[in-house]
């Protein structure tokens, strides 16, 4: 027995044990037919079936049958043999060979010299038109030109084969697989031999394929098979469902061999079974060129790309292999979920249709899978719209997703694909309770935001447990993230930071709990610039808050966030990265009453407010494409923060005992102090 593991190839059975198809009980039908009929003057029959329907398979069976009745078999192999010399010659070279193992040596002698004698001479008609050859033939025999003592041998083995008790059956298997002179060939030869005795011939072939064949000049080749064949089996078709179950073992079997965690979506693999694949698969022949191929395939992409999209695509691969071609040049197409332009969704909707009418008949297989693998198609084949690709595109690896179909296709991991894959890594320590922390702060950091980005694809399947560590690390680690040049309308590190901490917090759906599931984070946090942007996502204030709990429940946070900032030291105070709203902050959320906070003045934290208050202003005019950055101070606000412009001189003053003097925040600081004040200081 072949081991679990080993790939089926397209072999066919020879036993009945591997009888998957259950065609044992026909084949005992079929011999047991065959053997009623009298083959006193020969016979001819046929096993027909398109091809891959297992002709060779219910042969095999049926050799077995034959021989268990004492009816020896000889498998008569055509592609071995070329023109119609040889293969007279070899037909009675091997008839011979099987009647002098069964130790009837004159017998062979007279047959072999028979087919000698026939194949040695150049009356055996080969050429013009082949029909001609089955009326002629007893005429040719028997006229001047058939060389001398040939009938008399030809009685000799007519009587010798009518001699034996039991049937030879010839099996010529694959005559649909001949060229259509090479068919030809074949029924001369059946024709010229089939009224010895005892011969049986069992023809298999594609019926449709060996009557054009044998049609010529008006004759059809149906009339002529329905002269020779004294009986012809219909193969019968493989039910549906036995296929499908086949198909579906099949690909089982390959996917028992891959490593566990393979992506599997189970809710869309009916759709993309019952379209795309089973309609491909249409017989055993079909489903072991497919076995074959995914099972490497699937090992080679390592869970990389969603197994129910590869097993889709790997389809049209093997099957509609000009459609693959195509899909090959519409990548862009195929992943684009929404247009900017009617021109643009009308290429788009051209080159999509274009490949659908070139599948021919298959056109509606590849209709369904734009659908089911590609729905991003539908944006420009119907106008629907998505506004973005869906986030469970990229995080369940579907090929919809541009960077997963990019790895398909080239099996290089681009930058996206890495990042995706680090974000997966990241999600999968945090789901399960690791370092997240560790982890996150040892991903470089060039590559943190866009893996903290990608965060979004896991939307849907963020916890509370998860909104804890989850939170708390990103917004401790927002100053580990480094600037970097950013178009026009494009967000900073800090949003993309909020964004995901924003859709971590929405995960507790319960309101009531989500007070207690805040302020686990809070505790949590070792800076006021983290718990700051806590308050700030989670509060009521205008353009920033997205209440997510209660005005009461924000002042109680509120509160003791004020107290720890008038409780900080200065130490801790030179650290944070916000300082300068830190400052604004307590002052202006304050209340009548409260003690007033007055910020230290050293050296250093008189640094750090001058710092905390750089940012960079853009604009861009209409008909450029370049953007303009100008690097500015959120001047007017360090002067409500320190209390005017003089007290703000002696901050500075004292800034620039720890300050390079040539660096970018005291160029500017020097700038607004002869006067420079940019028109887009209102940016503040």
């Amino acid at each position: 027995m072949a081991p679990a593991n080993q790939i089926s190839v397209d072999h066919p059975i020879s036993n009945p044990s591997s009888d998957l198809l259950g065609r044992a009980p026909m084949a005992e039908s079929f011999v047991r037919r065959v053997l009623r009929l009298s083959s006193q003057e020969g016979l001819v029959v046929s096993v027909m079936g398109p091809w891959g329907t297992g002709k060779t398979s219910f042969l095999n069976l049926a050799s077995i049958l034959f021989k268990s009745r004492s009816s020896p078999v000889i498998q008569f192999n055509p592609w071995l043999f070329s023109g119609a010399e040889q293969l007279v010659s070899k037909f009675f070279a091997e008839l011979s060979a099987e009647l002098r193992v069964r130790k009837l040596t004159v017998e062979s002698d007279l047959l072999r010299s028979y087919g000698e004698a026939l194949a040695g001479f150049d009356w055996i008609p080969v050429g013009g038109p082949w029909f001609r050859f089955f009326g002629g033939l007893l005429k040719l025999i028997s006229s001047r030109g058939r060389p001398k003592g040939i009938e008399s041998t030809r009685d000799k083995v007519t009587h010798a084969l009518g001699a034996l008790q039991h049937p030879i059956v010839v099996i010529i298997d694959d005559l649909d697989r001949l060229s259509t002179e090479e068919i030809r060939d074949i029924f001369r030869l059946v024709r010229l031999t089939a009224s010895f005795p005892n011969i049986i011939y069992v023809l298999s072939f594609d019926r449709a394929r060996v009557e054009q064949a044998l049609a010529e000049r008006g004759l059809e080749g149906r009339a002529y098979l329905e002269k020779i064949l004294q009986f012809s089996y219909e193969l019968p078709q493989i039910p549906d469902t036995a296929m499908r179950s086949h198909i579906t073992s099949a690909i089982a079997r390959a996917m028992n061999e891959l490593p566990s965690g393979q992506r599997f979506d189970e809710d869309r693999w009916p759709d993309i079974f019952v379209d795309i694949i089973r309609p491909l698969v249409r017989h055993m022949r079909d489903l072991s060129r497919y076995a074959t191929h995914i099972q490497g395939v699937l090992e080679e992409l390592d869970g990389r790309v969603a197994l129910e999209d590869v097993l889709a695509i790997e389809a049209i691969k093997v099957f509609l292999p000009d459609t693959y071609s195509s899909l090959i040049g519409a990548a862009f197409e195929l992943t684009t979920a929404s247009w900017s332009s009617t021109s643009g969704q009308g290429a788009a909707k051209q080159k999509l249709e274009s490949i659908i009418s070139d599948a021919g008949t298959n056109h509606r297989v590849v209709e369904r899978l734009f659908l089911h693998v590609f729905p991003a198609t539908q944006s420009a084949l119907t106008g629907a719209r998505y506004g973005r690709s869906p986030k469970d595109w990229s995080r369940k690896r579907y090929l919809a997703d541009s960077k997963i179909l990019d790895y398909y296709l080239t099996r290089v991991e681009g930058e996206a694909m890495v990042l995706a894959r680090l974000a997966e890594s990241a999600f999968e320590i945090l789901a399960g309770g690791g370092d997240f922390e560790g982890f996150i702060r040892g991903i470089a950091p060039d590559n943190l935001e866009d893996v903290i980005a990608s965060f979004e694809d896991y939307e849907s399947v963020f916890t509370p447990p998860m909104a804890v560590a989850g939170a708390a690390t990103l917004l401790s680690i927002v100053d580990t993230i480094p600037e970097r040049p950013r178009g026009m309308f494009e967000f900073g590190a800090e949003t993309t930071v909020r964004r995901i901490v924003l859709r971590l917090l929405r995960s507790e759906e319960n309101s009531s709990r989500r007070f207690d599931l805040v302020s686990s984070i809070y505790e949590l946090l070792t800076n006021l610039s983290a718990k700051r942007m806590l308050l700030l996502i989670v509060g009521h204030r205008e353009n920033s808050g997205h209440k997510l709990i209660s005005v009461s429940e924000e002042k109680l946070l509120e509160d003791r966030w004020r107290t720890e900032v008038k409780s900080s030291t200065v130490e801790s105070l030179s650290r944070e990265r916000d300082l300068l709203d830190i400052v604004l902050d307590e002052a202006e959320r304050g209340q009548p009453g409260d003690q007033k906070f007055d910020l230290p003045s050293t050296p250093a934290l008189n640094y750090q407010l001058l710092k905390s208050a750089w940012f960079e202003a853009k604009s861009q005019s209409s008909s450029e494409r370049f953007v303009r950055r100008v690097p500015q101070l959120r001047w007017r606000s360090l002067q409500r923060a320190t209390e005017g412009l003089d007290h703000l001189k002696l901050r500075i003053a004292d800034a620039r005992l720890v300050a390079e003097s040539a660096g970018p925040i005291m160029e500017l600081v020097d700038r607004h102090l002869s006067g420079w004040d940019p028109t887009d200081d209102d940016n503040e």
